[in-house]
């Protein structure tokens, strides 16, 4: 199991190896995202990000909610990112001046979009294979055409295939 349905998402608790992994591969890439808006170095995203990973194990024992485990590692990463950032404005002082505009970002605002990003990213995975390689295209920009032509299939196949899915997605979010 390399993801965790919804269903099950809400009594996951990360009890082994195995189970830290599962939340590594279903929150790194939105951690990535996430903590980006704040810090424009991916390596100090990374290390932040396995800073709060390693936390989240030395402390596996105290989450007894799913939800409680997605909070520390949103939280966790954004107080880690502002940290860095205090940091390197007393670098700053000292050594220059400099202005940050990650720094202003607001945190809510941020956690709603890459909890959208995340869950819309998951019902993706669930499709098809052509369907989710179609709605990833889409999501990076590519228009109808460009789609067609890297996928070998029609202009109103890529319409068609995108209005299905946009239903799935539609009905998916309904029920959140």
């Amino acid at each position: 199991m390399t993801y965790i349905d919804q269903k099950k998402e809400e009594t996951f608790l990360v009890r082994n190896n195995r189970d830290l992994q599962i939340i590594y591969r279903k929150f790194f890439p939105v951690l990535m995202s996430f903590s980006s808006n704040y810090i424009d170095q991916p390596g100090v995203c990374e290390d932040i990000i396995q800073d709060v990973f390693i936390e989240l194990w030395e402390r596996r024992e105290s989450f007894n909610k799913f939800n409680s485990i997605k909070s520390f590692l949103y939280i966790s990463v954004k107080n880690r990112c502002l940290n860095y950032l205090k940091h390197k404005k007393v670098e700053e002082k000292y050594f220059g001046d400099s202005n940050n505009p990650y720094e202003e970002k607001h945190f809510q605002e941020l956690f709603i979009e890459e909890e959208t990003y995340r869950l819309l990213y998951s019902v993706i995975g669930k499709m098809s294979v052509k369907t989710r390689e179609i709605l990833i295209y889409h999501l990076s920009g590519l228009s109808n055409i460009e789609i067609s032509i890297k996928t070998s299939v029609s202009v109103n196949t890529v319409k068609t295939v995108k209005a299905r899915a946009y239903k799935v997605m539609k009905n998916f979010f309904r029920t959140q």
